[in-house]
């Protein structure tokens, strides 16, 4: 899978986002700029195919984090699992703790 490809798609604006990525965003406090930053600077961790589409990756990079509105310092893990087909689909998300 290239990452390039999937960075590109993304700030070209080709994505959606799933149900579960959406329900999982505040009951696990990350935002969208979150996940685009860990594609900016994070890797690939594992591959995988999919039942339907194209294939699916995680990866993993950091990002700032805020809990109860207040940011932390620092930078902290977090796993993006991702599908590629016509466009990137965010699936879910989660902190590395």
């Amino acid at each position: 899978m290239d990452l390039d490809h999937i960075r590109a798609m993304v700030e070209s604006g080709d994505f959606t986002t799933t149900y579960e990525l959406d329900a999982r965003m505040s009951q696990r406090e990350f935002s969208l700029d979150n996940l685009i930053e860990v594609l900016r600077t994070g890797r690939i961790v594992r591959e995988e195919s999919r039942k339907r589409g194209g294939p699916k990756c995680t990866i993993r990079g950091y990002s700032r984090r805020t809990v109860a509105g207040l940011e932390l310092p620092g930078s902290f893990e977090l796993e993006v699992a991702v599908g590629v087909d016509e466009d990137v689909i965010f699936i879910t998300a989660y902190w590395l703790e």
